[in-house]
């Protein structure tokens, strides 16, 4: 059969139109996003906490990793007091961070998700070369569902951006999980 023919007998196919689907959102529900959010988040297998004031940031921290041996932060008013011994000049500078502690821009209750970008950080890497990640929002940044969070980010003229939803993991060898494989062993949200 020549190319000519196969083409043709392409084109006499007929196939019944079907009607598109409309882009309407789904009903919000804008009670209980912090219950919702806290629960996906732990699906996703990320831990979150609420605490009562940026204040009450650095002692959750503490209390979740007494002794990381090497810090880094985004947040100016937040004293890890064990910063980065090197200074951030390459991204492989944060491949061995024990905890980094950063600000996600908000949370999306349907699925647990953060929004991160890489504006406020030196390099992207941070995100996934360290060995736990803390991000920080504010419990009044979240929203309902990707509907929302998408036009919170379309409204912004932006680069890099991200949503983080747990730990990175894989299940492929041996269909034996394993947490952290090419990512941060753990990830915490703590809401203020």
């Amino acid at each position: 059969m020549s190319r000519e023919q196969i083409l043709q007998s392409i084109r006499q196919q007929k196939i019944d139109p079907v009607e598109l689907p409309t882009l309407e959102r789904p009903p919000t529900e804008p009670h209980n996003l912090l219950s919702k959010f806290l629960e996906r988040l732990e699906m996703a297998g990320g831990k979150g906490w609420t605490v009562e004031s940026q204040d009450k940031v650095l002692k959750k921290i503490v209390e979740l990793f007494p002794d990381p041996i090497k810090t880094y932060t985004n947040l100016s008013d937040l004293d890890l007091a064990k910063p980065m011994t090197k200074s951030a000049t390459d991204p492989h500078d944060f491949t061995d961070i024990d905890v980094a502690v950063l600000k996600g821009r908000f949370g999306v209750a349907e699925n647990g998700a953060v929004w991160i970008t890489d504006e406020e950080v030196p390099f992207r890497s941070v995100y996934y070369a360290v060995q736990h990640l803390v991000l920080v929002i504010e419990e009044e940044g979240l929203v309902p569902n990707l509907f929302q969070a998408y036009e919170l980010i379309s409204s912004k003229n932006q680069g890099f951006g991200c949503f983080i939803s747990g730990p990175s993991k894989t299940a492929d060898i041996e269909q034996t999980l394993v947490m952290g494989a090419h990512g941060p062993r753990s990830v915490t949200v703590l809401l203020t």
